[in-house]
């Protein structure tokens, strides 16, 4: 179901045989309009036909003019199709010069951009007015057909000459050389970027960790200084609801014990602490999706609709918790096969936004069977499939919840950065106050001892 009856879809032919015209008065016109659309934007069948007979004829190198297009269509069997040898002769002599052909061809992809909103919009409709069963699952399909609709033209160029790309990779090595803040994230824990550096856009990062051991915290308190340094961010709750967030990120700019919070014992000064950090957290842009069971095609709609309400119409990152909770967009198999096609797409969603996308997991039962519980990678549950698509995993152990009685080290977090796709790996500590939930420096003893980290 395209457009209404009676009604002709958005086309401008004279524009389609501009475009064929000028590849004949200059064969260069082919690549400049072919790199930036495809055979198929034309509204005219023949045009679409020639076109692609052209595209045939300058892959073997030869010269595209009428006669080598004539031969083509002969080929094909489309000649008689298109209007024949006169109407390519006409198509020739009706344009002398190529100057605005990448004019006419935004023309024409946008046109054919109308042209699929008509087309997708119609069987959305259609399919609406049937009542779909799952009506959630219709929502996010239909959401994300129109997206790609209005969105699948004007693309970025993916190719980029090697001049622009060192400038850019110098500029990076001065930024840093002058102690410039570094392309990406960073937190309030300088020994963590000393080893992990900035996460950066379009990195997967993995936190990873057992239940119960702060992994939830440690990503609220990073969101938390990312967003007080003026960052969008979208928090994806997949387990728990949107006010016990937001509590959290009160007590942990607060420093106020969330447990006594909660119950109602604290006082008047305390509850004090919290307005304040109301009124602080408050002008800052994270925005909290509650959700659960969410897609990979879902998450993407939702990133969309929040970079709109955003300031900059931008996402600076989107974080996610956790992974398991997850559905893949088609149920492909058993979990494992399962979270492998969402850890491939979620990597997807990091490109699409240019932003670092932090995401949750759980680790494998195993862990707890062994004498020293710290985690390794192979410990990730379910999937390879996030060691090997993650650019940076970081696993979080905490002595005192296995020790809380005797642990010889209360009170410590350690965070392994167990794998750095362009970076250092290592070991680093972090002060975890459980009542506030909030992470802190490491001093070791003595106080200038660095952290311990490969490179």
């Amino acid at each position: 179901m395209g457009a209404q009856p009676g009604m002709v879809p958005p086309h401008d032919l004279e524009v389609e045989k501009s475009i064929l015209g000028a590849v004949f008065a200059n064969n260069e016109a082919l690549g400049e309009a072919f790199e930036v659309m495809t055979t198929a934007d034309f509204y005219q069948p023949g045009h679409a036909e020639i076109a692609a007979a052209m595209l045939m004829v300058e892959e073997r190198r030869e010269a595209v003019d009428v006669m080598s297009v004539t031969d083509e269509l002969k080929s094909r069997g489309s000649l008689l199709r298109v209007g024949g040898t006169a109407y390519l002769e006409q198509l020739r002599s009706a344009v002398q010069s190529a100057a605005n052909v990448s004019t006419h061809v935004r023309i024409v992809r946008r046109l054919a951009q109308l042209r699929a909103v008509a087309r997708v919009g119609g069987e959305i409709s259609t399919e609406a007015l049937n009542k779909p069963s799952d009506v959630d699952g219709f929502l996010e399909s239909a959401a994300g057909r129109m997206f790609e609709a209005c969105f699948s033209a004007g693309e970025r160029n993916e190719l980029q000459p090697l001049r622009e790309i060192l400038a850019a990779g110098i500029k990076e090595f001065d930024d840093a050389r002058q102690g410039k803040t570094p392309i990406g994230l960073v937190t309030e824990w300088p020994d963590l970027t000393d080893v992990a550096g900035a996460f950066r856009p379009e990195q997967l990062v993995f936190i990873a960790a057992r239940p119960s051991m702060g992994k939830t915290a440690l990503a609220v308190d990073a969101v938390r200084q990312w967003a007080l340094a003026q960052k969008a961010i979208v928090f994806f709750s997949l387990e728990m609801g949107s006010v016990p967030i937001a509590q959290r990120l009160l007590c942990c700019h607060a420093g106020v014990n969330f447990m006594q919070a909660e119950h109602g014992r604290i006082d008047q000064a305390t509850m004090e602490r919290l307005r304040v950090a109301q009124r602080e957290l408050a002008v800052c842009e994270i925005f909290i999706d509650e959700r659960g069971g969410r897609t990979p095609r879902s998450v993407i709609n939702r990133c969309r609709q929040m970079a709109r309400l955003s300031r900059n119409k931008r996402l600076d990152a989107i974080v996610l918790d956790y992974v398991q909770l997850m559905r893949a967009d088609r149920e492909v198999g058993n979990e494992q096969e399962n979270l492998t096609a969402i850890s491939r797409e979620l990597k997807r969603v990091a490109c699409e936004y240019r932003c670092p996308m932090v995401v949750l997991s759980q680790l494998n039962r195993a862990v707890e069977t062994r004498a020293d519980r710290r985690p390794g990678l192979a410990d990730l549950r379910s999937s390879g499939a996030l060691e090997q698509d993650g650019d940076i995993i970081l696993m979080l152990y905490r002595d005192d919840h296995y020790h809380p009685a005797d642990s010889k080290e209360p009170g410590v977090a350690e965070v392994n950065v167990a794998k750095h796709r362009n970076g250092a790996t290592g070991l680093v500590k972090l002060t975890f106050d459980a009542r506030s939930m909030r992470f802190r420096s490491y001093y070791p003893e003595p106080a200038d001892q660095p952290p311990y980290y490969n490179a």
